[in-house]
């Protein structure tokens, strides 16, 4: 019951948290471009690898708080299935150029700040 308590809380905080970053980008650069999604995914990558490394390689702590922050907080905060539906509409409105941009930024970002974050969780 305790894990299933602690992943509610954590979709809360990172559904509220995606919420208002997305947000801020959207109302700060508009939406031609899907950059509050583009952040999101790149940030919620960072955290997800930060979050495992410490919490596997360098801090045990209890599963259930592992989960917490890997599958509760991450989970709900990245956007994938926005990130497709976005770049769905944007190669569908014959904006190519545009949707292949938000998928290799995507993918390419994502995966070096999934792997910075794993580097820098070794630090602590």
């Amino acid at each position: 019951m305790k894990k299933f308590v602690l992943l509610g809380s954590a979709g809360v905080l990172g559904t509220l948290a995606r919420y208002l970053l997305q947000g801020a980008f959207y109302r700060t650069l508009g939406g031609t471009f899907p950059y509050g999604t583009l952040v999101v995914n790149v940030l919620g990558c960072f955290l997800l690898g930060l979050f495992n490394g410490l919490f596997t390689d360098r801090f045990l702590i209890d599963p259930a708080w592992r989960s917490f922050f890997t599958i509760g907080f991450c989970g709900a905060f990245t956007t994938f299935s926005t990130f497709t539906f976005e770049t769905y509409q944007l190669a569908s409105g014959k904006n190519v150029e545009a949707a292949a941009l938000n998928l290799f930024l995507s993918l390419f970002l994502g995966f070096l700040f999934l792997w910075f974050g794993i580097v820098l969780s070794r630090v602590f």
